[in-house]
């Protein structure tokens, strides 16, 4: 009786406010009849939510009725959580987002109390599940300081869910004990924590490098990769869920990812020693694996690792990676021949790197006979060759014999002449090695001529603001600096930088500009001007710096040292030419 006497009530109030709304805005009587119906059925629904709020909190109800009603909340909020997706699809990423945080406050209210028990810990979970969505729509929409903040609030959830499941934690102690199946579910919402907060720290990564900021997106992958690999260790704990084999073998897959990705971030930012170590990590982990195309994946990672080791001056490591590629690509049902040749090329070039020049002689000689014995096109086939005529000249040039190395390099100039365009690019770079050898051999004027002619005939072609013409520039400074002559060197230094500074985005240009910078500021110091040679220096290290490049890069180092040479011996400083 007196839940029906409020309802009558709440309805006449209703009737009565909603008249009085109506003739303030001077609605007509049959219009206000519509408001009034409308009113009334709004009262009615409200009515039933709250007869609804007091049938959840009474008394009388059983348990299972308890849980039933507990979980309505995410039962709405699976339907906001799908038709968020639904929207993302569509590409509506507002009504995505909106329909993404209506599904987190439905699943965590604003005043609801921080229980730790196993229910409430698991809402959390899927509450920076459904934040990690948001994030990918604050993406695409390019509001990166709101996916930055959807993302810390998600960490922040998980972070709590990880303290209260610590095994070193009483509380969590207790429940593990109590029985074997809490146990479980312990571990497993650890397992499922520890995934969670790893994607969370992936996908702040990505947000580091699209902002530009290498060095934080290096952290943030670091922090991944712990947290996979902890994910990781509980399965392996854990001999029960140890059977899961599917889960076992994605985790494996991702943390694989992970840590070449990681490996790449460090290798680009100089630090050749750990990209190495963590290549290796990455390596042991996917050569486990059976899935589809993983096998192509461990030859990739395989010859990273060899690039990691070459760049760390481990040239004996890299030759026994690039062995392995040699020995792989060999077998007929696996012979490519592009790739099969490229790695002879490499080969004879880490040999020749490891001072072993006799070996190099006979690997390059072999790839030159097996690229006339291929089956390529006329083309591929011409320019193939002249590669492994160029090697050849290499061989030669590190044992001194400048003679035999002109000799190699002019025919595989006249080899690419016979297929390629006068303006190509290939035979400018070619022409440049040429005019190198000549200044090798004491022959200056000849190589200065060889040089100005291929400037100008490239100025012509390409136009003055082009890589080509700033390498050919490069190279005739290095020759006055070889030739004592240091304001040539220096003009021809300024110009090669103004020319790089105009052709290429900032981000491309800032390792040659740097380079650029380094060779004015030694020229500069050549001439005594050491004031303006260190503030040139100085501008190196901060284009290097802007590019992240951390203080393991082997031109952070020669800057560094250019820098400080002066102070004990400026001879120590010709170690900038090419010619040396």
């Amino acid at each position: 009786v007196h839940y029906n006497t409020k309802r009558k009530n709440h309805s006449a109030s209703g009737k009565k406010q909603t008249r009085s709304m109506a003739k303030v805005f001077g609605v007509s009587t049959r219009n206000r009849n519509k408001l009034i119906g409308s009113s009334r059925s709004f009262t009615s629904r409200s009515s039933s939510r709250s007869s609804a709020k007091k049938v959840i909190s009474s008394p009388k109800i059983s348990k299972e009725e308890h849980v039933v009603a507990d979980q309505r909340p995410l039962a709405t909020a699976a339907e906001y959580f799908a038709k968020g997706e639904e929207c993302f699809l569509q590409k509506d990423y507002e009504l995505a987002k909106k329909c993404y945080l209506s599904a987190v406050k439905l699943i965590i209210p604003k005043n609801s109390t921080e229980d730790m028990d196993l229910a409430s810990l698991e809402r959390k979970c899927e509450a920076a599940k459904i934040l990690l969505r948001v994030n990918d729509v604050f993406f695409k929409q390019d509001k990166l300081d709101h996916a930055r903040k959807s993302l810390e609030s998600a960490d922040l959830m998980v972070r709590q869910v990880l303290q209260s499941n610590d095994p070193s934690n009483q509380a969590s102690s207790d429940k593990e004990n109590s029985s074997d199946a809490s146990g479980d579910e312990i571990f497993l919402m650890q397992h499922s924590s520890f995934r969670l907060l790893s994607e969370i720290m992936w996908k702040k990564a990505s947000l580091s490098a699209k902002e530009g900021n290498i060095t934080l997106a290096e952290k943030h992958s670091r922090e991944a990769v712990i947290c996979k690999r902890n994910s990781l260790n509980i399965i392996k704990f854990r001999e029960r869920l140890n059977s899961n084999s599917t889960d076992m073998s994605k985790i494996k897959f991702e943390l694989g990812h992970q840590l070449k990705v990681l490996a790449g971030i460090l290798q680009r930012r100089g630090n050749y020693r750990e990209a190495a170590n963590i290549y290796s990590e990455a390596l042991a982990v996917r050569q486990g694996e059976h899935q589809a195309g993983e096998h192509q994946e461990v030859l990739s990672l395989t010859n990273s690792l060899s690039q990691a080791y070459e760049q760390n001056k481990e040239y004996a490591c890299a030759i026994q990676c690039v062995n392995v590629l040699h020995q792989y690509y060999r077998k007929p049902e696996n012979n490519t021949e592009g790739r099969l040749f490229a790695f002879i090329i490499r080969k004879s070039q880490l040999h020749i790197l490891n001072e072993e020049y006799d070996v190099a002689m006979d690997i390059a000689q072999e790839g030159l006979q097996f690229i006339r014995n291929s089956n390529n096109t006329k083309h591929t086939k011409t320019l193939q060759m002249a590669v492994a005529m160029e090697q050849i000249a290499k061989v030669f040039e590190k044992k001194i014999m400048l003679e035999e190395c002109l000799k190699w390099l002019n025919k595989a100039f006249l080899v690419r002449a016979a297929v390629l365009s006068e303006s190509d690019e290939l035979l400018a770079k070619s022409s440049i090695e040429i005019a190198k050898i000549y200044c090798k051999q004491g022959e200056f004027a000849k190589g200065k001529l060889a040089l100005k002619g291929i400037r100008d005939k490239s100025a012509k072609t390409y136009g003055i603001n082009h890589p080509i013409v700033a390498l050919l520039l490069e190279t005739l400074g290095d020759l006055y600096l070889e030739q004592k002559v240091y304001t040539n060197a220096l003009k021809c230094y300024m110009k090669t930088l103004e020319i790089r500074r105009r052709c290429k985005p900032y981000k491309e240009r800032s390792c040659d500009v740097a380079v650029a910078m380094r060779k004015i500021g030694v020229a500069l110091l050549k001439k005594g001007r050491k004031a303006e040679a260190m503030h040139s220096f100085s501008e190196a290290l901060d284009a290097l710096r802007r590019s992240h490049f951390s203080k393991h890069h082997p031109l952070v180092g020669k800057t560094i040292h250019d820098m400080t040479a002066f102070e004990h011996d400026e001879d120590e400083l010709e170690s900038t030419s090419v010619f040396l």
